[in-house]
């Protein structure tokens, strides 16, 4: 195998591990990058537009102390999960 050379394991793919300096990224892989940020930029947006929605139309049906309490428990789920997905990559990676 060539030194200058590197493999990616997952598909096999031939990368070149020095390019030169005045390399440019593909014009169809440019399109690709842009084009999937962009659908990840806008489906975030959905998400947080409908969390919002749902936040507003709990608190409305709910009430402010069954709001607040339901607003304390998915805060204390998010920061545990955090926490205990932290290290799961990582682990998954090495075992």
């Amino acid at each position: 195998m060539d030194p200058g050379v590197l493999t990616d394991s997952q598909s096999d793919q031939m990368i070149p591990v020095d390019a030169p300096p005045g390399a440019q990224v593909p014009a169809h892989l440019t399109k690709r990058l842009i084009g999937g940020t962009s659908t990840l930029g806008a489906s975030i947006c959905v998400e947080r537009g409908f969390g919002f929605l749902a936040n507003i139309l709990a608190a409305r049906l709910g009430g402010a102390s069954t709001f607040g309490a339901y607003s304390l428990a998915i805060t204390a789920a998010g920061n545990i999960s955090t926490y205990a997905a932290a290290g799961i990559g990582s682990t998954a990676a090495r075992f």
